[in-house]
């Protein structure tokens, strides 16, 4: 093969592959933000029971949960909507403890859109209304998580804490 044949392969390779024009107008962007992907570390033992609910994170580590947050130490993945974090308030052999889960918000499969707000900010809900179908999920009118949602160029995703 000729060097401009080969040339020529690697420059459509580049096209192929590398390029990427930019949109032609703001309706055509995608805003695409850094969010952490994690959950507890006990999740990773329950995920079988929960995978119907949430994407599987990147980790399952303590640097996850409030106290020892840090994210620092922790993957991130593109998302194209919002990043949230849900504080889950688990019953785990009988005994009461928070559960995290930080990702995207199409993490949470089959959620209900118009339980999440748009603005970013903290607030409580029930279980029976994030979720489409709750009677599937055998969730009590008692069961509730804190949500935490971000839009594109914020940084409430490095505030870990909660009421």
């Amino acid at each position: 093969m000729t060097t401009s044949a080969n040339f020529a392969k690697l420059l459509s390779f580049i096209v192929a592959n590398v390029h990427d024009p930019s949109p032609r107008s703001v309706q055509d962007q995608v805003y695409h933000m850094q969010c952490h992907s994690c959950m507890s570390p006990y999740l990773e033992d329950q995920f079988i029971f929960i995978s119907h609910l949430y994407r599987r994170p990147l980790a399952f580590t303590e640097k996850c949960d409030q106290n020892n947050f840090d994210g620092n130490y922790m993957r991130t993945k593109n998302c194209s909507d919002l990043c949230v974090t849900l504080r889950m308030n688990d019953k785990v052999g009988g005994r009461r403890r928070y559960g995290y889960m930080r990702g995207c918000i199409a993490d949470i499969l089959h959620y209900n859109r118009s339980i999440i707000r748009d603005i970013p900010q903290c607030y409580l809900v029930r279980l029976k209304e994030l979720f489409l179908s709750p009677e599937r999920h055998g969730f009590e009118s008692s069961d509730n998580a804190f949500v935490i949602l971000c839009q594109y160029n914020n940084p409430c995703m490095f505030a870990p804490f909660f009421p």
